[in-house]
């Protein structure tokens, strides 16, 4: 079988939903004292075929005596190998998942800086960069989305204080931000005026 780019996320899919049933707690009912945690379908899967592996077990395991009706089908007699073929193909997804997980680590564009050609400051929010040195895309013009609209209400760019509460994951209100873009417009150091007194 050969991988296209368009079945990649059918293999997420699928080794999500195997991780999820493995790991779904089993209605068994299993009151076993030697569980720790949460009985669940893989570890009762492992422990059912485990007990027809070769040995006593297996070879103690004696058909049903009685007699199926013509229109019935019998159920097959459990497979000693049933235990080897779980264990070994569980352990090839699982150094399969980690293999591929460390190649998919070494190669992830989201964890290296772009670099070269590839990358411009063109594609990022000017205001961003000069503020903050990070990158944002743009929308329109040099900005990106929030600073656009900010200056198409306000007429100024969002400051320093604003974009960090962006980041920052904090609310900024019309009243916090009209706060911060008064006090980023006010000259830096700027007297109070005030009464001078007259010397005598």
């Amino acid at each position: 079988m050969t991988v296209r780019a368009t079945d990649i996320a059918q293999i997420a899919l699928e080794a999500r939903r195997l991780g999820e049933t493995l790991i779904t707690p089993c209605p068994c009912g299993h009151t076993d004292q030697r569980w720790l945690k949460a009985h669940t379908i893989g570890e009762h899967i492992y422990d059912s075929t485990r007990a027809m592996a070769p040995g006593p077990r297996a070879q103690a395991f004696t058909p049903t005596t009685a007699s199926p009706s013509p229109t019935t089908d019998t159920e097959p007699p459990p497979d000693p190998d049933m235990h080897a073929r779980y264990t070994k193909r569980a352990t090839d997804a699982w150094a399969a998942i980690r293999a591929l997980q460390t190649f998919v680590d070494g190669h992830r564009p989201d964890q290296t800086a772009p670099t070269g050609p590839t990358f411009s400051d063109d594609e990022w929010c000017r205001n961003h960069l000069d503020k903050l040195g990070i990158c944002e895309p743009r929308y329109r013009g040099d900005t990106c989305r929030r600073c656009y609209s900010v200056k198409l209400i306000t007429g100024h760019l969002p400051p320093r204080s604003i974009l960090e509460d962006w980041r920052n994951g904090a609310r900024v209100t019309d009243q916090s931000l009209a706060a911060a873009i008064a006090a980023d417009q006010q000259p830096a150091g700027k007297a109070k005026k005030g009464k001078r007194r007259k010397a005598r």
